[in-house]
């Protein structure tokens, strides 16, 4: 068969399979009959099958197995929660899930990263999972892979992740998006509203509900506050409480340290010891030393976050209540010079 190659169209349909053809004579296909509109394409020389030399690939029709993949992007993962912040995943996996649960979700507004979220014992492990497009590889911890199916079965082989903290954590239990859902709906018989809060009402005294969370867990050393000596100890944070106990499996922890009254967290060189770094408290100040510079950065970063949360939180509380006592004092001072009028007359 004789053809001219520079008389090719740009895209012609043979056998129900499309072709894209470029300047080069590569061709991209795809079945005419898939459901998918966005159906992987494949590359074919199509030269070589005007030479006379490779044949078309078979179609649907032949009954052969198809070359698209199954899974085209991350977002085809069962376990991808769209739409979920870091916090609400912590919510969720502390909620539900178990040691070992974990899903896969938007790593804020970058396009190309996403986050691995996987829940230890008391906290969650945030991991990240970037695509590189120029390599057309998926980069997730040390690994790489060059597709989702790869990364897939990955995942299928409950991979182990250690950290430089020296604890490791097991992807045992994806947690799938899509979970059976009842559609039953309560009926609203009745439908009343308690009025607009004002300075009067109980409620504006009472503050807002903490709803974040921001956990972290691992090993640190610390410093005895009596007899000055270091022992190693295991770390849980969740919210605004800091606990330490003297072994992971312990269920009863030595000391909570509430952070609503935390004054700051910094490095320090405690005794000429690396990576440590203290915690500021209206009584007392903690050292902490960490496993390396980078679990020493991200103690104090986190730990500093949250002193900082609670600062401005505690800010905003006392101006609400400070605007709520003018108010009142503002009332009752109209309400005193109305009844002084009243009593006039």
């Amino acid at each position: 068969m004789e053809v001219d190659k520079d008389q090719l169209l740009d895209e012609i349909s043979l056998n129900k399979m499309t072709f894209r053809v470029n300047d080069q004579g590569i061709a991209e296909y795809s079945d005419d009959d898939s459901e998918n509109d966005e159906a992987s394409l494949a590359s074919y020389n199509m030269l070589d099958y005007f030479d006379g030399g490779d044949e078309l690939p078979p179609s649907r029709e032949s009954g052969s197995k198809s070359r698209s993949s199954k899974l085209n992007r991350i977002e085809d993962l069962p376990f991808y929660h769209p739409g979920v912040t870091r916090n609400t995943c912590e919510a969720l996996l502390l909620a539900n899930g178990i040691e070992g649960s974990y899903l896969v979700r938007p790593s804020g507004n970058e396009k190309d990263r996403f986050t691995v979220s996987v829940r230890c014992s008391n906290s969650i492990k945030h991991y990240a999972l970037d695509i590189n497009h120029f390599k057309h590889t998926y980069a997730f911890g040390i690994a790489q892979f060059d597709s989702i199916d790869e990364l897939s079965e990955h995942f299928k082989c409950m991979p182990v992740l250690g950290s430089e903290s020296g604890t490791s954590v097991t992807l045992r239990h994806p947690y799938k998006h899509d979970i059976p859902e009842p559609t039953q709906y309560e009926h609203v018989v009745r439908h009343a509203e308690l009025g607009k809060q004002t300075s009067f009402n109980q409620d504006m005294a009472k503050p807002s509900p903490d709803l974040h969370i921001a956990s972290k867990e691992g090993y640190l050393i610390k410093r005895g506050a009596i007899h000055k000596n270091w022992k190693k100890r295991w770390f849980v944070l969740q919210k605004n409480l800091l606990k330490y106990y003297k072994e992971k499996e312990e269920s009863t922890p030595i000391k909570t340290i509430d952070l609503v009254d935390a004054m700051h967290a910094v490095e320090d060189f405690c005794d000429g010891r690396n990576n440590c770094f203290r915690l500021a408290m209206p009584t007392r100040i903690f050292y902490f030393v960490a496993s390396s510079p980078s679990e020493a950065k991200s103690w104090i970063e986190l730990l500093q976050w949250k002193i900082e949360y609670y600062q401005e939180r505690k800010t905003n509380q006392s101006k609400t209540r400070l605007n709520n006592s003018l108010k009142t004092a503002g009332e009752l001072a109209e309400h005193a010079a109305y009844l002084g009028q009243h009593y006039k007359q």
